[in-house]
């Protein structure tokens, strides 16, 4: 199965330098919009379909509009930098910085329908962490709240051992909460779920200027592997407006474990993205075990992905730029309407969610067991 090279999750860990917003000049805070908006229009992926004759007049408003407002002193760079980019409505469009000292994403506030602050506002103390445990004597846990770097890589796969000596009969993993990192990092789970081989749409990058920098910054990194070496390589190469991956990127065998659940439950919420939703799609495509539950549809960010990060020249604060897009697209796009759940679970949000058992495991396992 072919891997993507990245996928960035949405809450992105960033370094912001110690600039302050106010004591930039308005020249200053014009370069750093006009910085974005360059950024965007020569490198984003999502750029030359999601700008077109039906919209350009509005964008183009857009523009002019936040360049006034900064000239007026109504809006930083920054702020006028998240309501631009919220123009796209792609989650991996985001513009994050520096907010009383505290780190801030100016691009979701705009999005016309926030669910996932909205969320986050309603579960103040939903708070998914990693957990591998029983349930019942024939129903296993493990709960992945995140595939980014605040989940040790080996963690995964030691809960899959776990399961093993466990002998329990099913699975559940509960992916609530999960909004992203890389993919590599689910591949022991994917493969505790592997039945046969899946589709696997692939992407295409866009081969801009900016990307191809990226790429070969990237390629001074002496600790990638060889694969993935020489799949920058293969961009670098390239010379087309676009770069498809399809049969091209990282092969990683399939792992044969010793003691496979019968049932497999995913658990999700309305924060699942990116890699988390990867994650669902490759285990949907690949196996015969697996059933989705929830009570919300994923947020639906994966369209455009492979993202890299682009800093500001004077406030320091960050945009993170999608460099490929799905060959889902046009017609089966995941972004608008996220994934949807094979059961809808009726049950309310638990109000707490740690490393504790609450009422939805409980309810898949029974589901599982029956």
């Amino acid at each position: 199965m072919k891997k993507a090279i990245l996928t960035l999750t949405i809450v992105c860990s960033l370094c912001f330098s110690a600039w302050a917003q106010d004591s930039l000049s308005v020249k200053q805070h014009l370069e750093d919009f006009d910085f974005v908006v360059s950024q965007v229009e020569e490198n984003y992926s999502g750029y030359p379909t999601k700008v077109n004759k039906t919209n350009m007049r509005d964008y183009k408003a857009l523009k002019k509009r936040l360049r006034k407002e900064i000239k007026q002193g109504k809006k930083t760079g920054t702020e006028a930098a998240g309501e631009y980019s919220a123009f796209f409505a792609d989650w991996h469009l985001c513009v994050a910085g520096l907010n009383d000292g505290n780190v801030y994403n100016f691009s979701q506030q705009y999005f016309p329908e926030n669910k996932q602050i909205t969320f986050f506002r309603e579960m103040d103390e939903y708070a998914p962490k990693q957990l591998s445990c029983k349930v019942t004597d024939k129903t296993y846990l493990i709960r992945v709240p995140s595939f980014g770097r605040q989940i040790d890589w080996d963690w995964i796969a030691h809960t899959v051992d776990s399961f093993t000596v466990s002998q329990c009969q099913n699975l559940i993993i509960d992916i609530r909460g999960n909004s992203g990192g890389s993919d590599g990092a689910y591949w022991p789970l994917f493969c505790l779920c592997y039945d046969h081989p899946g589709k696997n749409d692939g992407v295409e990058f866009r081969n801009s200027s900016g990307n191809r920098d990226n790429w070969t910054e990237s390629l001074q990194d002496t600790t990638i592997d060889d694969s993935y070496r020489n799949f920058l390589t293969y961009l670098l190469a390239s010379t087309g407006e676009w770069v498809s991956t399809i049969g091209i990127g990282q092969t990683a065998s399939v792992a044969d474990y010793p003691h496979k659940p019968k049932k497999v439950g995913i658990i999700i919420d309305p924060i699942v993205a990116s890699s988390g939703e990867q994650f669902l799609i490759d285990v949907k495509s690949t196996s015969d075990r697996v059933i989705v539950f929830g009570r919300d549809n994923t947020i639906g960010c994966l369209d455009y992905s492979n993202c890299r990060v682009a800093t500001f020249p004077n406030s320091g604060s960050m945009i993170t730029i999608a460099m490929s897009r799905s060959f889902r697209l046009p017609d089966r796009g995941i972004d608008e309407t996220g994934i949807a759940p094979d059961v809808r679970i009726t049950l309310p949000y638990p109000k707490v969610l740690t490393d504790n058992l609450d009422e939805w495991v409980l309810f898949v396992a029974k589901t599982l067991e029956e």
